[in-house]
């Protein structure tokens, strides 16, 4: 027997059955959004975005079968429909589609309730809803990574291991550089008492170079790109040394050192991702300088990518690991 759930409750649990035959389980419809231009034969069809098609949000219709002693009754069960199905926003469960779900459903007008018995005994109640065009299945996990919080963001993913959430300055960001042919060696007096925990490290200045190793304390750095590493700074003082090489006969080196918070992330290929946006406005993510969906994207590179997004307002981003599937 047919049955739907909704923000936790079974159609059967409220005595509800469904007539199959009048319900409609629409499709996701395409967004169509073409433009006539002035003097231009046919028109600039502006639907896709990234060479994607984009949809609205699908309408489900569903017509249940109340049963009742009189018409008193019949209104009751109506009145208890609409409470259920009313002022909430939930996945909805349709025994027809068994491995999947509708995400973000809710009722879209007001309940029809219409009688079909003389003695007011049988009637039936449309409800229509609405829900994302996507559905996503049952199975799969999703595990919070971390939030991220403001009007623009930008974090790094590092060398698969770390997440780095965006670069401060300290107040003396200047490392001493000395250069002996094509090597550069960089040295700053890194306070750990101000820095101690998982960081990530940036450093940019001129000439161009390319980090080949370094050492905070006597212990390793690990290297995530030409400008960039990362590793525990420990609650005491030391000192920490990088290597670079540079061009032949390079001199008198500007280099700065940014500090950022790094959290342990564990990426592999396998892994997809998403991002719930809480904040209200328009709202664009990039992975890596490509505008990439919230929902399902992946890291292209694995060893040194970028999250950026761009909103109008300040908002809660939450960063997951998501196995979740979607499909229309």
């Amino acid at each position: 027997m047919r049955s739907i759930t909704f923000g936790g409750i079974s159609s059967l649990s409220l005595g509800l059955t469904i007539n199959c035959e009048r319900t409609v389980t629409g499709g996701a419809p395409p967004r169509n959004s073409e433009e006539v231009i002035p003097f231009r034969d046919g028109t600039v069809d502006e639907s896709f975005v990234d060479g994607n098609r984009h949809y609205d949000r699908r309408t489900l219709t569903y017509i249940f079968n109340i049963v009742g002693a009189d018409r008193a009754e019949i209104n009751r069960k109506r009145s208890q429909i609409d409470q259920w199905l009313s002022g909430t926003l939930s996945y909805l469960y349709d025994s027809d589609f068994p491995d999947r779900r509708f995400t973000r459903a809710k009722l879209s007008e007001p309940t029809e309730l219409q009688f079909l018995s003389r003695n007011f005994r049988t009637a039936t109640l449309t409800a229509v809803m609405t829900a994302d065009p996507y559905m996503e299945s049952i199975s799969g996990t999703r595990t919070e990574i971390v939030q991220l919080a403001g009007r623009t963001i930008t974090a790094y993913i590092l060398a698969n291991s770390v997440l780095c959430l965006g670069y401060t300055y300290p107040e003396s960001p200047q490392m001493t550089a000395e250069i002996s042919g094509t090597t550069m060696t960089l040295t700053y007096d890194l306070p750990g008492a101000d820095y101690a925990g998982l960081r990530c490290f940036d450093v940019s200045g001129t000439p161009d170079f390319a980090l080949t190793g370094g050492t905070l304390g006597g212990d390793p750095v690990t290297l995530a790109g030409a400008h960039n590493f990362y590793c525990d700074v420990p609650p005491y003082n030391y000192t920490l040394r990088l290597t670079a090489t540079v061009a032949e006969g390079a001199s008198s080196p500007y280099v700065i050192l940014a500090i950022g918070t790094g959290i342990a992330f564990a990426h592999d290929d396998s892994r997809r991702y998403a991002i719930d946006d809480y904040a209200v406005g328009t709202h664009t993510l990039k992975v890596s300088g490509q505008t990439a969906a919230f929902s399902g994207f992946t890291l292209p590179n694995g060893d040194y990518d970028t999250l950026e997004i761009v909103g109008e307002r300040e908002g809660v981003y939450d960063l997951r690991y998501d196995s979740v599937e979607r499909s229309l």
